[in-house]
């Protein structure tokens, strides 16, 4: 059986970033990773033409946060997104909606712990018309909103609020990926991929990590992986009741991504974003530029499909599907001018390692959870991860890198 002083279970953003800081101290440390590649849910690739698409996250959300500062320490280039300048983002609808009842109300009725976000709004005494359709415009990007905890979204923007910036007020991309980043991250480190976890047994003085490709010991272990994964996973002694009841209270929401090779000529519009009226499968769209931008180079046309929309989409065929999508995004851009065989369809529900993507909390648990979920169990066990991360930072990539350095600080200390 091998040995280390420290185990990092998952490659992806915290754990890559946990493992990087742990590597400087000359610690005996590997990195498990199921996947054959970093990043997890950020997964950076190139047409054969050159063109640049993410399956998974693409932006960074703002500049007050130790991502953006490393990126720009590291000279790696990023882009500012133009934003449309007559209709609300998503993120900015969510602010708008609880950042306004913030200011008007005082927050008072203050959200109950068993609220969901529609529970919320609707016994709100009154709510102003922009009000109104911010909350109808940001039900298209989350997971049905009343599923989602009303305390955890107006803990978000609060936190937000205090720090002086709103994510959505400034995003970035990449403009050679995340991978660049990721790749930085994991540089000189220790990985071994395609190597699947599925056995932690933590009761004696070293903890034993069982995989598909043979056991591992280590004095302590870093665990980034996803929630419905996390869930899942065999602990020997079972978890205590108060890190399950935090998982519990966790829920995956659904999303599918589609990625549109075309070309730059055949959009109808000049935004780089923008909602669909009265969609079904495909409520919102954004844009990525090709490398080098010209009216015959091909660009990314993304559809975002989430929650309900997302449900719909998986129930009807996938040529059906397809079709419905295509035929809702033509008043974005002329569909005979794309090529129905290049378009990807990216389904993290389906994806063996994630099971899904962005972690809300359900209505009736608490927000103490998320600091139940990031407890670590007789300096043994540590837990990293987006849904362990911050109030203002959550469902982000930025996000996750903070949990990896919080986690990194912890092992050390």
């Amino acid at each position: 059986m091998k040995e280390y002083d420290i185990i990092v279970i998952g490659a992806g953003m915290s754990g890559l970033a946990s493992a990087s800081e742990i590597y400087k101290s000359n610690k005996n440390i590997m990195v498990l990773e199921a996947r054959d590649r970093i990043g997890g849910r950020l997964s950076s690739e190139r047409l054969p033409d050159g063109v640049l698409f993410e399956r998974g996250g693409e932006l960074i959300h703002g500049t007050k946060n130790p991502m953006y500062t490393l990126v720009n320490e590291l000279g790696i280039e990023i882009r500012e997104l133009k934003k449309p300048k007559t209709d609300l983002s998503i993120v900015e609808s969510m602010q708008l909606l609880f950042v306004g009842v913030l200011l008007r109300f005082g927050l008072n009725p203050k959200p109950r712990t068993d609220e969901s976000v529609s529970d919320y709004v609707n016994r709100l005494p009154f709510l102003p018309k922009p009000l109104k359709e911010a909350f109808d415009h940001a039900s298209k990007d989350f997971e049905t909103l009343d599923k989602v905890s009303a305390l955890m979204i107006e803990d978000m923007m609060r936190q937000q609020v205090l720090t002086g910036e709103m994510y959505g007020d400034r995003d970035f991309v990449f403009k050679d990926g995340y991978i660049t980043l990721l790749s930085h991250l994991a540089e000189e480190l220790p990985i071994a991929f395609n190597h699947q976890v599925h056995k932690i047994t933590w009761q004696d003085e070293h903890v034993i990590i069982e995989t598909n490709q043979g056991s591992f010991s280590a004095n302590k272990v870093i665990i980034t992986l996803p929630i419905p994964i996390l869930k899942k996973m065999n602990f020997e002694p079972a978890l205590p009741e108060e890190k399950q009841v935090a998982l519990s209270g966790h829920v995956s929401g659904d999303i599918i991504k589609l990625v549109i090779p075309v070309q730059k000529k055949a959009f109808k519009t000049q935004q780089e974003e923008g909602g669909i009226e009265d969609a079904t499968v495909v409520p919102l769209w954004w844009r990525r530029n090709s490398p080098q931008d010209k009216p015959d180079d091909r660009q990314i046309l993304v559809g975002w499909i989430t929650g309900p929309y997302a449900r719909h989409y998986l129930s009807q065929s996938p040529d059906d599907a397809l079709n419905l999508a295509l035929d809702e995004l033509s008043e974005v851009v002329d569909i005979e001018l794309i090529n129905r065989d290049d378009v990807i369809v990216q389904n993290w529900m389906e994806d063996e390692f994630s099971a899904g993507t962005y972690c809300y909390i359900k209505p009736g648990f608490g927000l103490s959870i998320v600091d139940h979920l990031a407890k670590s169990l007789d300096n043994k066990l540590f837990f990293a991860g987006t849904a362990t991360s911050s109030a203002k930072s959550r469902g982000t990539a930025h996000g996750a890198y903070e949990s990896g350095l919080r986690v990194a600080q912890e092992v050390l200390a």
